[in-house]
């Protein structure tokens, strides 16, 4: 009989029991679950009921023992069979309909109630097969729309481990008895199951069943956003498992993964921190992090992201991908800073920047656009390609890319101007000045590029006659004027002149005031006979308790003894890259000092400088039979007497080679040599180091300027500031046509600065913007010009 509501069906069943045993089973079809739930709950709170259920003969993870339950069915009094139902649907329909024409047949000892569910018309046909007889014994409520789980299988071991997953057939036949699955909607009608069946098992099920045997699939049937960016082979079964548990704690995808890395914004700023351990399943949650959300702030990332299908592929990617393109692409220098900036924040991989390295060689001349100075490796291939004589580089290419590859060479080979004001010479030899100038243009030009210049050879061969440094004035008479009243001397062995261009931009980085000055050292250039400054300051004991001059001989140091760098195993000069570390350090070093008001002033004096392209040019005196036993890597030989060298000097009781050769006998240098008398090693800086001062002061000291006719007019300047280079360019106010540019003819003292302005010939008013070089550093200051009226005899009287 048909009913339509728990109350008629739990009548009939009760109105079963309390009959007489009549042999045969009453069935019971329930189809909404609500009321089958309800009804089963009533049954298991009688105690005089006994319930069978058919997940009791699973025996844990094994299909139920069909012949071991009938037999209790059939012989139970007052029992209630659950799950018998569902057992059937999954062999299939047409095992249903057997099993239910059986069930209706079935003797059983007392009362026993069988309640099923989706089985209303097969039930209702086997009732009309059997003539209508066995319709008293059954009733039927049903719905048109049932509620059938999805069941997926799984053998998954670290699916077994999620809390979600049904452990076994047992429990799964416990939830599909009464239709407890319909009222958790966090299974979303499917129910996932660990068991070592297979689906084909269930080829012939009523309801759908599948098989999956990894955790991604659930996370993506869950999580639509992960089937949407994700694929499977991006992570390990552990680590979609990981994924799977923060995920059922924290929500959506977004809030888990921030939940793990702390943003999903700017992700490539995390790289430093969570890619130090590659193998950190943190690493693999930032890799993820990026593949969904995307890296908006740099572009050269978030192409390798997009590439990538591993953790370790994007590495790869990092480092190799800069190959696929052209170096004068539009966007390349663009990749290219943005991959550096990338490395520097990975952990230092030597395999991969070897491939590179191997590999950027395809380019050819073409080569030096792609390296770094961020190892050692890059470095050296780049002055390798530098020094191939076949690509000859111009110095415009080479300027180009150091600006953006190797920025420290870059500004090492800025130029250094000698002037009246930096390099004072008794004589005011402006073509001395000049002279320096483009010597040392060339000469660090020589030295990146791993090799000496003819042209360069003659004016070297010119200088060692001539020896042109002698017009300069002596370090001691720098020294001797310098004001050193509460100051430091920093000895800072080996410096050369070359490397001014790098300190004046360190010093300008730093918030450091500097005065160079350039003198030139005594002969030999080694440090014994050059500390006659060495009186002029206070001396500090050392570890030893020894006084010494305070500062440093890291750099003589590494032109001497490296044998990491010793030219006869590694021509090119990547001691220079090490020679940049050092000068920076020390100036870091000194601002630290000045900062903590040790001293108000630190003066950087050198005993001399050294050459590179001696050792380069590796040539053996051949003119003159002394032999000077290892002195000095040759460039001086100990003597008691004048040998008359042409290309030398004699002095202190030293034979002296002012060209590159060195004396017979004397071991070849093995990175850089001193002891000779050419310029980069004879001639030397002087510089004093101040603070630079918080607050700007810079103003004319007079706005207002009377001239007479003829007479040139000036303005002096006062500048808190130390200002190397002091240039006025002055535009007319009340003529705008009017502009000129004067450098400063002299200083009043060490804040005041006179300008000479011959271009001025009448009455105005003018405008100034102050320069130290090219950079400015005060706009728009005014002044006024007034030419007198009447002779000068007449204004002076």
């Amino acid at each position: 009989m048909r009913c339509y509501d728990a109350e008629s069906c739990f009548n009939e069943i009760i109105a079963y029991f309390n009959s007489e045993v009549s042999g045969y089973p009453f069935i019971a079809n329930i189809d909404d679950a609500t009321i089958l739930q309800d009804i089963c709950s009533k049954m298991q709170a009688d105690s005089n009921k006994k319930i069978i259920r058919v997940s009791d003969y699973c025996n844990g993870d094994n299909l139920p023992n069909e012949s071991e339950l009938l037999t209790h069915v059939a012989s139970a009094d007052n029992g209630v069979v659950l799950g018998l139902s569902p057992y059937y649907m999954l062999r299939g329909e047409q095992a249903l309909k057997k099993s239910v024409s059986t069930l209706l047949q079935m003797s059983v000892h007392g009362h026993v109630v069988i309640i099923i569910y989706g089985c209303s018309s097969i039930l209702s046909n086997a009732i009309s097969a059997d003539g209508g007889r066995p319709d008293h014994r059954t009733v039927i409520l049903e719905k048109p729309q049932i509620c059938l789980p999805k069941i997926t299988l799984t053998q998954s071991s670290e699916l077994e481990k999620d809390s979600s997953v049904i452990k076994g057939i047992s429990k799964l036949f416990s939830m599909l008895e009464n239709m407890s699955y319909c009222n958790d909607s966090s299974l979303k009608s499917e129910l996932i199951v660990h068991t070592h069946y297979s689906s084909t098992l269930f080829k012939n099920a009523m309801m759908p069943v599948d098989t999956i045997n990894g955790i991604f699939t659930i996370l993506c049937r869950n999580h639509p956003e992960i089937k949407a960016s994700l694929e499977q082979s991006w992570g390990t079964d552990a680590q979609w498992t990981s994924l799977s548990n923060i995920l059922k704690e924290h929500g959506p995808l977004s809030a888990a993964i921030d939940t793990v890395l702390g943003s999903t914004v700017n992700l490539s700023m995390l790289i430093d921190d969570v890619f130090d351990d590659l193998k950190s399943e943190k690493a693999w949650y930032l890799w993820l992090a990026m593949k969904i959300f995307g890296v908006k702030e740099n572009t050269y990332l978030s192409l390798a992201v997009k590439k990538s299908q591993s953790l370790n592929e994007l590495i790869d990617l990092v480092y190799m991908m800069l190959l696929d393109y052209k170096h004068d692409d539009s966007n390349f220098v663009s990749l290219y800073k943005e991959r550096k900036r990338i490395i520097e924040k990975l952990p230092d991989n030597s395999v991969l920047t070897q491939e590179y390295c191997d590999h950027v060689g395809k380019y050819e001349k073409n080569a030096i656009y792609y390296l770094t100075d961020l190892s050692y490796k890059e470095k050296r291939a780049f002055l390798f390609y530098l020094g191939k004589p076949e690509y000859s580089y111009t110095e415009s290419e080479i300027r180009t890319v150091t600006e953006y590859a190797f920025h420290d060479l870059y500004v090492y080979l800025n130029g250094f101007k000698f002037d009246e004001r930096n390099t004072p010479n008794p004589s005011n030899d402006t073509d001395l000045l000049s002279m320096l100038t483009d010597y040392f243009h060339d000469y660090k030009l020589q030295k990146v590029t791993n090799r000496i210049y003819p042209e360069f050879m003659e004016v070297v061969d010119n200088n060692a006659v001539m020896r042109p440094f002698t017009k300069l004035l002596p370090r001691i008479s720098i020294v001797n004027d310098i004001d050193r009243s509460d100051a430091q001397i920093h000895f800072f062995d080996a410096l050369g002149v070359e490397y001014l261009a790098f300190i004046i931009d360190r010093c300008k980085t730093y918030g450091l005031q500097f005065v160079i000055h350039v003198a030139h050292c005594e002969l030999p250039s080694i440090t014994s006979q050059n500390l006659e400054f060495k009186k002029f300051f206070k001396l500090v004991p050392d570890d030893n308790g020894e006084l010494k001059l305070p500062g440093t001989k890291e750099l003589d140091e590494l032109k001497h003894h490296s044998k990491e760098f010793d030219y006869r195993k590694c021509k090119e000069p990547v001691h220079l890259f090490l020679e940049l570390e050092i000068i920076d350090k020390e100036l870091k070093q000194l601002k630290e000092m000045l900062i903590n008001q040790e001293f108000k002033k630190i003066i950087i004096i050198s005993d001399h400088g050294a050459s590179r392209l001696s050792v380069i040019h590796q040539s053996e005196c051949k003119m003159h039979t002394l032999e000077c036993n290892g002195s000095h890597s040759g460039r001086c030989c100990p003597t008691s007497s004048d040998p008359n060298i042409s290309e030398g000097v004699y002095e202190n009781g030293f034979a002296i080679l002012a060209n590159y050769d060195r004396f017979k006998g004397g071991r070849p240098a093995n990175v850089e040599v001193h002891g000779g008398a050419t310029l980069e090693e004879t001639v030397v800086p002087i510089i004093e180091l101040t603070l630079k001062p918080e607050k700007t002061d810079i103003y004319f000291v007079s706005k207002y300027i009377e001239f007479h006719n003829k007479e040139i007019v000036s303005v002096v300047v006062h500048s808190n500031l130390m200002i190397a280079a002091p240039k006025l360019i002055i535009k007319g106010i009340t003529n705008p046509a009017f502009s000129c540019e004067c450098s400063c003819s002299g200083n009043v003292d060490t804040k005041h600065y006179k300008f000479d302005i011959p271009e001025i010939k009448r009455s105005g008013k003018f405008t100034a913007d102050l320069y130290d070089g090219d950079s400015l550093i005060q706009q728009d200051m005014t002044f006024e010009t007034k030419k007198a009226v009447g002779t000068a005899k007449d204004f002076f009287s």
